[in-house]
């Protein structure tokens, strides 16, 4: 996906800055999976109404999603760290059927994020804060063209906040809810149907640290 050659690209970037500067940092991978859940979204009834039935009406939702991310860690001083992070991440899907139509939506993003770890021996405390390029893939069948659906994209604030405990020098595990702002999703306004929905996620992440300075 384009999404993703645009992350590499961002993490090469973001490796180069950090070799650069004047404290060496500790480069860090993370791997997470989870629970996401979008809010505002329509329900079973909003779709019978856009498409003026109900038969065989359906809907279906899948709540766990997944990331990846690259990031860098300064040590400030003995307690706090702050640090960069990109990462890439899949929210869930939504989907909607009649008798004679159906509509899916993918959603995913790219995160970038600032990063502040307050260190307390082995046990960490996590604040992240930034911006998400959510996205949305949209495939319809039996629609109307004028129903407004397409794939979009927005950028949308993001925070989170995790604890986590150290339990080597290179291998960490955190417990990250991430919360993304998006809005409403309606299907009887064309000019919102496609909007990018907020997030409630709890992930589960491994992390490893390659090289560099501690944390």
């Amino acid at each position: 996906m384009k999404g993703f050659r645009h992350l590499v690209l961002c993490c090469g970037g973001l490796l180069a800055t950090a070799s650069a500067a004047a404290a060496t940092p500790l480069i860090y991978a993370t791997l997470g999976l989870g629970y996401s859940e979008a809010q505002d979204m329509p329900s079973q009834q909003d779709y019978a109404v856009l498409t003026s039935s109900d038969d065989a009406l359906t809907s279906s939702r899948t709540n766990y999603g997944g990331r990846i991310a690259l990031g860098a860690l300064w040590k400030a001083d003995k307690f706090l760290s702050p640090g960069l992070e990109i990462g890439a991440a899949s929210y869930g899907s939504y989907s909607y059927s009649d008798a004679t139509s159906s509509l899916d939506m993918d959603y995913y993003g790219i995160e970038y994020l600032a990063v502040l770890q307050a260190n307390m021996k082995r046990l960490k405390l996590i604040f992240k804060a930034g911006v998400d390029d959510e996205r949305v893939d949209v495939s319809t069948s039996g629609l109307s063209s004028n129903a407004g659906f397409s794939s979009n994209s927005a950028i949308s604030p993001e925070f989170s906040v995790g604890l986590g405990y150290k339990f080597t020098p290179k291998l960490q595990i955190n417990a990250t809810y991430y919360r993304i702002f998006g809005e409403e999703v309606k299907f009887n306004n064309a000019s919102q149907a496609s909007n990018l929905p907020s997030f409630d996620i709890a992930f589960l992440e491994v992390t490893y640290s390659f090289t560099g300075g501690k944390s």
